[in-house]
C-alpha cells in the first residue's frame, strides 16, 4: 500500500483488518440519542461488523510482582501452612 497515509498523517503499514478506533465520552455530552447507529460506509466483511455495546471500567487492586517482594515477604507468601 505504498504512498496512502492514515488520518494522523502516518504511513499506512500492511493493513489486514480494519482500523479500530475507541471513543470514551460521558452520557451527559450526548444530547441527540439515535434510534440506530449509522451504518458504516463500506463492509467489506458482515463479520467485521462491531455490536454495539458498553464499556463499564471497574476499579481493581493491583498487587507487585512476587520478584518485586523481599525474599523474606515472598517465604511468608510461600508458606502454605499459614
Amino acid at each position: 500500500m505504498g504512498g496512502e497515509v492514515d488520518a494522523a498523517g502516518g504511513e499506512l503499514r500492511d493493513r489486514r483488518h480494519p482500523r479500530t478506533a475507541l471513543f470514551w465520552r460521558s452520557s451527559a455530552t450526548v444530547t441527540d440519542v439515535l434510534d440506530a447507529p449509522p451504518e458504516p460506509p463500506i463492509i467489506e466483511s458482515a463479520r467485521y461488523l462491531p455490536e454495539p455495546c458498553l464499556f463499564s471500567p471497574e476499579q481493581v487492586t493491583d498487587y507487585p510482582n512476587p520478584s518485586e517482594l523481599s525474599k523474606e515477604l515472598r517465604d511468608q507468601l510461600d508458606d502454605m501452612s499459614r
